[in-house]
Parts: C-alpha cells; structure tokens; sequence
C-alpha cells in the first residue's frame, strides 16, 4: 500500500473530503480521539473555528511513517 491509495481510501472514507479533524481521522483509523494528537503531532493544520483540520495527503504519509514492515517469507 502507497500513499496515494491511503490518501484515497481516507478521501472515500469521508465523502472526497480533504482536511480532516482529529474526529475523523480517530473514526476512519479505528482509534481513540485522544491518540490521534500524538499521531499526527508536528504535523501543519488549518485551524478552522475550533478545530484544527489536516490534510488527508499528510495524514496517509504520517502513516506511512508509522508503519512496520511484516516479516516476508
């Protein structure tokens, strides 16, 4: 999986959408709200009223980022 397919799948995940809240990005990863700030921390936003919104691109390379390779057979 490449970025541009994590990219997509949040964009469908989310009606096309580009900035996601920290809401959002918890629902579509399946996690809490409270470790998404540790995730995405160090990442630029757009602060929107109240929410702070990140860029799906972003969040698929912080993932990418994040991720561990499995052990190949």
């Amino acid at each position: 999986m490449d970025k541009r397919t994590i990219t997509q799948d949040i964009k469908n995940a989310f009606g096309g959408e580009v900035l996601l809240n920290t809401k959002e990005v918890a629902k579509c990863l399946g996690i809490s709200r409270n470790t998404v700030p540790k995730l995405l921390s160090g990442l630029d936003y757009i602060q929107l009223g109240k929410y702070k919104k990140y860029l799906a691109s972003d969040v698929a390379a912080r993932l990418m980022e994040k991720r561990t390779m499995g052990d190949s057979l």
